[in-house]
């Protein structure tokens, strides 16, 4: 079935993630032990998150990173995080914008589905010069990947066949939608393993040019 509607993540598949931004802010806000016990964490932190909830809520996660790191991680400090991280300059894939023009120009309907909270992720989008080509962003206070029911929102009116993926997660971004009937492709510019009976993959953005 002919492709209608385009599911783009975010952070290394439209914009290079830079997370520098995060022992700046952090070292603000608390003091530098809990900066050395907190900071070493996120990732991994966020990923038990992740697996464990449906979608990010400010209070839920604030209860869980006190529970799990130890120290106090409020409300206030992750409205503050976001505000740091929407307020970054994020360096564009190269050949995102040729590949967004072009499927705009087939009369493509292009979204955004991120993990993370809408609003920093939008003002990242905005400043990157990319929001003007997206008709919703979805995040992650509607769901998180890969639950299924955030592939299903993404789709917005259209149906699932109609839908494609792209991003540079085999979790999220491949094997997640294909577990609901979702067409995806891994954008894959290092070369990761993967299999190649079952996943189709891109080493450039510009390479969608030729799939469609």
């Amino acid at each position: 079935m002919e492709k209608k509607r385009f599911i783009f993540d975010i952070d290394g598949t439209l914009l290079v993630p830079d997370w520098n931004y995060e022992e700046e802010y952090f070292s603000s806000v608390l003091n530098s032990s809990d900066v050395d016990i907190f900071l070493p964490q996120i990732a991994d932190l966020l990923q038990q998150y992740e697996n464990n909830y449906p979608r990010y809520d400010i209070l839920e996660l604030s209860r869980f990173l006190t529970n799990k790191s130890g120290v106090l991680i409020t409300p206030d400090i992750i409205n503050g995080w976001n505000k740091a991280l929407g307020e970054t300059n994020p360096i564009v894939i190269d050949g995102v914008v040729e590949v967004l023009d072009y499927l705009k120009s087939k009369d493509k309907s292009l979204v955004v589905l991120t993990n993370w909270f809408l609003e920093p992720q939008i003002s990242r989008l905005k400043s990157s010069e990319l929001l003007q080509y997206f008709d919703f962003i979805y995040g992650g206070e509607l769901g998180i990947k890969p639950n299924s029911e955030t592939y299903k929102n993404a789709c917005g009116e259209f149906n699932i066949d109609s839908a494609i993926m792209i991003g540079d997660s085999l979790d999220f971004d491949v094997y997640g939608p294909q577990s609901v009937g979702m067409d995806s492709i891994f954008y894959n510019p290092k070369g990761k393993d993967y299999d190649k009976a079952k996943v189709k993959s891109i080493g450039s953005m510009k390479k969608i040019k030729e799939m469609f």
